[in-house]
């Protein structure tokens, strides 16, 4: 019997420091997901399939995968495989010069200089160290360069998948996430009926319209609010929220915190934090 597979758009907030990693499982999973930043897994134990999109790619331990930016994508093993997850801001590699998004990876690596400085990332990441970010940030830069130089193509034709549109109108809704968006302006955008583009963007996706509208705003939001610039009233602005009231519900519903909740704490945290006289 044919699997049914629950796709699910990941939304990824990034800050100081510019990765996101994690060790993983992977067994009879019927979950797949996609996202705007490159994800690079190392296997460290057992056999796989890493499959993006249609294409299968068989994985075993010491194998590196690249899964391109906004690939659909899922790991299958018949029994269990081990691997690591490493995930990489794409703003972070464009304030250096790389530009993974614009770039196609080769699919499975085996190189020892490659293994070597991911797990110097990973190191980095799960280290207590003084100047932890700094030495994530240079390690993640490191291992991007290497890949972008040795195991990338320019770019890439733009996907023919069914998600195509759905990439275009998540694309667009980042872009303009702090201007008034309805559905039939969003519609129009990647030229489908209302209708139409509402049932495939929750099939791509695993959400409704409104509620990744909401998740992008209350991502720059947080940011917004961290940063400790504006009250949350003109945050609430900012960010596309018409109603003051209805951004503290959502973004209390989303984050479990009130925004003037958070603001307070991060304003009294970087009191807290003085730098060395």
């Amino acid at each position: 019997m044919e699997k049914h597979w629950e796709n699910i758009y990941e939304i990824h907030t990034l800050g100081e420091v510019p990765v996101i990693f994690h060790h993983d499982v992977a067994c009879h999973s019927k979950r797949a997901n996609w996202h705007e930043n490159i994800e690079i897994l190392l296997f460290t134990k057992g056999n796989g399939v890493v499959v993006c999109e249609e294409q299968r790619t068989p994985v075993m331990a010491g194998d590196i995968c690249v899964v391109d930016s906004n690939l659909l994508h899922r790991v299958e093993s018949e029994d269990t495989v081990f691997y690591d997850c490493l995930i990489v801001d794409d703003d972070f590699c464009q304030k250096n010069g790389l530009f993974p998004g614009a770039a196609s990876f080769q699919r499975c690596i085996r190189c020892p200089e490659l293994t070597d400085q991911y797990n110097k990332v990973a190191a980095a990441f799960e280290s207590n160290a003084p100047y932890r970010a700094a030495e994530i940030r240079a390690a993640a830069l490191t291992l991007m360069v290497t890949l972008m130089r040795r195991f990338s193509r320019p770019s890439r034709p733009p996907g023919k998948d069914s998600s195509s549109a759905i990439r275009t109108a998540i694309a667009y809704i980042r872009a303009h996430f702090a201007d008034t968006l309805d559905l039939d302006r969003l519609a129009a955008e990647v030229n489908l009926s209302k209708y139409h583009f509402i049932r495939k963007f929750k099939e791509a996706t695993g959400q409704t319209v409104v509620a990744y509208i909401n998740a992008v705003r209350i991502e720059q939001a947080e940011r917004l609010l961290r940063e400790g610039e504006l009250s949350v009233a003109a945050v609430a602005d900012a960010c596309g929220f018409v109603s003051h009231s209805y951004f503290s519900k959502v973004f209390y519903r989303l984050r479990g915190v009130l925004p003037s909740e958070l603001q307070e704490k991060t304003s009294i945290d970087r009191r807290l934090i003085k730098p060395f006289s």
